[in-house]
């Protein structure tokens, strides 16, 4: 018993360091270097008057469950963040629609190639 004890705060402790790595934060909202705020809702043409492409976007059909679509994704590097703005066409109104923002934090690797460019 005791060894599964210490096999599992070992396994615990060597897992952490690279499940943070990874770790991502879902947000309703996210502010642009100048102060604008982008919205979950917001239209495309929005999104992009408020915050200008930063690389090319990447198209995907997004089917999760709650959300079946032709999905948009911009990636944005604000500062020490990385965040991602997801679109999906609403049906109603024929309008790409941001439907996700999610953002995790840069290592230090990835803040130096940033800083680089």
């Amino acid at each position: 018993m005791k060894f599964f004890f210490f096999a599992a705060i070992m396994l615990a402790a060597v897992v952490q360091p690279y499940a943070a790595e990874f770790a991502v934060t879902q947000t309703m909202t996210m502010k642009t270097p100048d102060g604008q705020t982008i919205r979950i809702g917001d239209t495309e043409a929005s999104l992009l008057k408020k915050m200008p492409q930063s690389s090319k976007p990447r198209q995907y059909m997004l089917n999760n469950g709650k959300l079946n679509c032709g999905a948009t994704e911009y990636t944005y590097r604000i500062k020490t963040q990385e965040y991602k703005v997801t679109l999906c066409l609403s049906e109603s109104r024929r309008i790409n629609q941001v439907v996700r923002i999610v953002w995790r934090n840069l290592d230090a690797k990835e803040l130096l190639h940033t800083i680089k460019k």
